[in-house]
């Protein structure tokens, strides 16, 4: 995952909706050291247990742009080692139009391409209220723009106006399961 200040902390998203899925399946996160900003936690184990292990790489830093979360992805994929998928959750700390988001968004995927080649990519619309409509917008219209390697995942009409931690985790798994 390569995220912004939304979902850096253990009590965000992110961590959230991995401890909804340890329910069902063996899962880990390992959060972003911000302080030394070079490698990843060690791994929160969320449950143990029979099941493929889900393991959740949260490259999210406060204060993230998507331009600075691009600059950085070398380092990201470095210290994860091998992945299967990147979630994109970015906006929160960026500024700007639709079109500026949009270029940005672009710059970050020629970096992805660049780390880890045909890896699928999954953008998140944060809930309505949480990102600027310029932002959201924006998100939107590049994964559209884009639909053969982004696929995106719009949170704007399924999670409540302003959403908390926990609502955003709780849509994103339903929306999730809506598409399996």
């Amino acid at each position: 995952m390569i995220g912004d200040g939304s979902s850096n902390l253990r009590s965000q998203w992110i961590h959230l909706w991995g401890a909804e899925l340890a329910d069902d399946r063996p899962v880990q996160i390992h959060h972003w050291a911000e302080e030394e900003d070079v490698d990843f936690n060690g791994a929160d184990v969320l449950s143990e247990g029979d099941g493929p292990l889900l393991t959740i790489w949260s490259a999210s830093r406060h204060g993230t742009t998507v331009t600075a979360a691009a600059d950085r992805t070398d380092d990201f994929f470095e210290a994860a080692g091998p992945i299967d998928a990147v979630l994109v959750s970015l906006g929160s700390d960026s500024e700007g139009t639709s079109d500026d988001m949009a270029e940005a968004l672009e710059y970050l995927q020629s970096e992805l391409d660049q780390s880890g080649e045909g890896l699928p990519v999954l953008a998140v619309v944060a809930p309505r209220g949480l990102l600027s409509d310029e932002i959201s917008d924006g998100i939107l219209s590049w994964s559209q723009a884009n639909e053969d390697r982004v696929s995106v995942m719009d949170l704007r009409a399924s999670a409540p106006e302003g959403a908390t931690a926990e609502q955003w985790a709780q849509a994103f798994d339903e929306a999730l399961d809506a598409e399996q």
